[in-house]
């Protein structure tokens, strides 16, 4: 894995079990509440179909880490390739797709996740490999994002995360502009990070001009 040889960080293989449970968890949260007709969403430029982003998870853990760390392995759904590869699937071929059924799905996310933990059972990877778990899951946590502006775009109410806090003060758009000033900032990852993104290499200095904000308040803590 010539590509991962500047991955220098550990982490134990109980810390990322723990980390693809908690992924898997709040994916599944992110449609626990949804009826199978509300799983059906129209074509729209910033949506994805609910059951392709759900496979889509599973299929990065698949294509991205099992096969990665074990070349001989073969994919665990019959082409997955063809269904949810972002790269190979265009977004409105999306919708035409032959998927499995909900039921389907959930049963590829939860064979795939058992797959991921089994391994981290019989071994304490490397750095390269911690950098591949980190990777599946930091993506994993990035389409709850997904779901969750999507579901707002559909008007369908904001997911139930366990462990989740209202401050009971609401949320929304704060009365005017916040002038931000410019100045010297670090743009990008440091190379002592523990992980990075390839397209955060590496970080360098950047001058910003001023520019005005619209603050907003959050209700989560």
């Amino acid at each position: 894995m010539e590509i991962l040889a500047d991955k220098h960080f550990e982490m134990p293989a109980a810390q990322l079990a723990v980390m693809v449970e908690d992924a898997y968890d709040r994916t599944l949260a992110c449609v626990a509440d949804l009826d199978d007709e509300q799983l059906t969403v129209p074509l729209a430029e910033i949506v994805n179909p609910f059951r392709w982003e759900l496979g889509h998870c599973a299929f990065f853990y698949d294509i991205f880490l099992l096969r990665v760390l074990d070349a001989t392995r073969e994919p665990m759904i019959e082409n997955g390739d063809n269904l949810y590869n972002s790269f190979a699937v265009d977004h409105d071929d999306r919708w035409h797709l032959d998927m499995p059924d909900r039921q389907g799905t959930l049963d590829y996310m939860e064979r795939v996740k058992d797959a991921v933990l089994e391994r981290l059972v019989s071994s304490q990877p490397d750095a390269q490999e911690t950098y591949l778990h980190l990777l599946a899951v930091i993506h994993s946590d990035m389409h709850c994002e997904a779901f969750t502006y999507m579901r707002q775009t559909l008007g369908y109410a904001e997911p139930e995360f366990a462990g989740s806090v209202t401050n009971g003060n609401g949320a929304g758009p704060l009365p005017g502009d916040v002038d931000v000033p410019g100045g010297m900032f670090k743009l990008g990852a440091d190379p002592k990070a523990h992980f990075a993104f390839d397209n955060e290499k590496w970080g360098h200095d950047v001058d910003s001009g001023t520019f005005q904000d619209r603050p907003r308040r959050s209700d989560q803590r």
